[in-house]
Formats: C-alpha cells, structure tokens, sequence
C-alpha cells in the first residue's frame, strides 16, 4: 500500500468520524431541547399553581410579581404569569405529563388554551 493510499483511508475514516460525531451533537442536541422544554413546562406550571393560590380579585398579585420577576427575563411578564395561572387552573400536573404537553413549545400551549373554550379542548 502506497503513502497515497494510506492518506485517502486515513481522509476518508476522518471523514467518517467527523459526520458520526456532528450526528451525535445534533441528536443530543434534540435531545437537550426536549428536556428543557420539559423542564420549563412544569416550572409554568409550578409558578401557575403559586399564583392561583394567592391572587385575589383586586390585590394585583401577579402585577407586583410582574416587577419583582423583571430581572429574571421577559418571561415573566404580566401577560405570561396570567398564562401561567390559566395554564395551572385548566390543568393538573398528571393531565400534563399523561398528555405529553411538556414535549410542545409554550407558544403552542398559549395557543391552545386561548382557542379552547373547554377543558375537553384542551386536553384534545
């Protein structure tokens, strides 16, 4: 075997590691997402469930929430933290995981229950 030869077998196994480990980064990379997406799911959930337990009509619980979360991200907004109460109210935590919600993107779970006009629908 020729030093060309054996250059071109060592290329092309390169090659064939290379594309094995960007393939292994992508896939775990998918993986990753699902499992934050998960996680940021239930944490919705969690914080909806406080909220419901101490907004009263008029005490602007979730508006001082709204400030007081400012430093954490847009994610706790007002419009957000009411999602988050809503989400809380029209679920429970065994409809979620029963229903994979966690493996669906918060926008598209916004989208469900501001279309829905049942908990049937919901759960649908």
């Amino acid at each position: 075997m020729n030093q060309e030869t054996k250059v071109n077998i060592l290329e092309k196994d390169y090659l064939d590691d290379l594309n094995k480990i960007k393939q292994t980064i992508k896939s775990n990379q998918a993986q990753a997402m699902v499992i934050v997406n998960r996680t940021m799911i239930l944490t919705y959930y969690q914080i909806g469930k406080i909220i419901n337990q101490r907004k009263k009509w008029g005490n602007k619980f979730i508006e001082r929430l709204s400030i007081d979360l400012k430093d954490y991200g847009k994610g706790y907004s007002f419009d957000n933290l009411s999602r988050m109460a809503r989400f809380a109210m029209e679920l429970t935590k065994k409809e979620i995981v029963a229903q994979g919600v966690p493996q669906i993107p918060w926008g598209k779970i916004i989208a469900i229950l501001q279309k829905s006009r049942s908990h049937e629908e919901i759960i649908w």
